[in-house]
Order: structure tokens, then C-alpha cells, then sequence
């Protein structure tokens, strides 16, 4: 997720008609207190100019990525910011995918913040079981119906296979009997 809305509140113009309001905001690991001017600092104005409640839409965010930002408002005395300083934080999107005999839940692609994480379960078909969860490709997990993709640093696929219970295996024209040893499978 690389975008969002913030906004503020102009609750007065200090005696002076503004010229301009909107909002500022910085990566945290760059600056800690955004201003007009300051380093790092992105710099997003309202089309208005008068008091009350606004919104602005930000893009071009980095995924998984701490930010403060502070509201403003400028005048001919100056300007005024927010205080304190408010955080947001964009998302890594996780996105599930389920092979053929099966379902996974959620089944949407996900926001996850950095660091966080992220749990799906799998319904296997009839005579089917869960063979393995991958993410980006590499298997993680053999079996089980839960799993939880922890400490999401990057965008991510989590797919789930499926394994038929009845197969012919050893290829001789007949099904063959499948025994599970839950105590030993991994």
C-alpha cells in the first residue's frame, strides 16, 4: 500500500485570512519533526484555504514504511503546525492463492504493517489433505490447516497445496492405500 489520507483541523485563521493549509509528512527514520523546508519533508496543500476539517490524498509512499506528519496552516503571520506529531504506516500486501482441491481463508490479498503478520487456514476437498504452505514460491510448512506468515518485512504470495489421499502411486492401474502417521509427519 503506497498511499493515504491524512488531514487536519483549521479551528482558526489567528486574525489574518489564510493562504494555504494542508499537510507535511517524513520517513521517521529521516525526520522526526516534518516542516515546510525540512529534510525529507513531503509537503501536500489543501485546494482551500479556509478553516475546518480537510483531507488530502498522499502517493508515492513506501511499502512497510513508518511516517510522522503534522497538519498546517499558513497566514501572513506565518504558519502553524499540528502538535504533537502523528504517525501512519503503510503495508506490505500479502497475497493468497489456493491449488487445485482446496480453498484458503482469507482468499484476498492482505496489508500487513512491517513486522506484522498474518494468518490463513486451508479446507482441503474430500479425500484430500494439506501438503504444503509456500511463500514466494519456497515450501515452509508440510501439513496443517493454519499458518501464520510472522514478522512480514516485504510483499509476499502464501500458497497452499493440496494432496489426494486416494492415488495410484505406484502407477500399477489401482488406488492405493494411504496410512498418515501424524506423529512423524512434518
Amino acid at each position: 500500500v503506497t498511499s493515504a489520507v491524512l488531514g487536519g483541523n483549521v479551528s482558526g485563521n489567528g486574525g489574518a485570512p489564510l493562504t494555504a493549509r494542508g499537510v507535511v509528512y517524513a520517513k521517521i527514520s529521516v525526520n522526526l519533526n516534518p516542516q515546510i523546508g525540512g529534510t525529507g519533508v513531503t509537503v501536500v496543500t489543501d485546494s482551500a484555504t479556509t478553516t475546518g476539517v480537510f483531507t488530502v490524498g498522499v502517493s508515492g509512499l513506501s511499502p512497510g514504511t513508518s511516517y510522522y506528519f503534522k497538519a498546517y496552516a499558513t497566514n501572513s503571520v506565518g504558519t502553524t503546525y499540528t502538535s504533537p506529531v502523528s504517525t501512519f504506516a503503510t503495508a506490505f500486501v500479502v497475497t493468497p492463492s489456493a491449488g487445485a482441491h482446496g480453498a484458503i481463508s482469507p482468499n484476498t490479498a492482505q496489508n500487513v504493517v512491517s513486522g506484522g503478520s498474518v494468518s490463513f487456514t486451508a479446507t482441503p476437498a474430500v479425500g484430500y489433505v494439506v501438503n504444503q504452505w509456500l511463500v514466494n514460491g519456497a515450501a515452509k510448512q508440510t501439513g496443517g490447516t493454519a499458518y501464520t506468515l510472522a514478522n512480514v518485512t516485504a510483499k509476499a504470495t502464501v500458497q497452499v497445496t493440496f494432496l489426494g489421499l486416494n492415488r495410484d502411486f505406484n502407477h500399477d492401474g489401482k488406488t492405493d492405500l494411504v496410512l498418515l502417521n501424524r506423529a512423524t509427519r512434518r
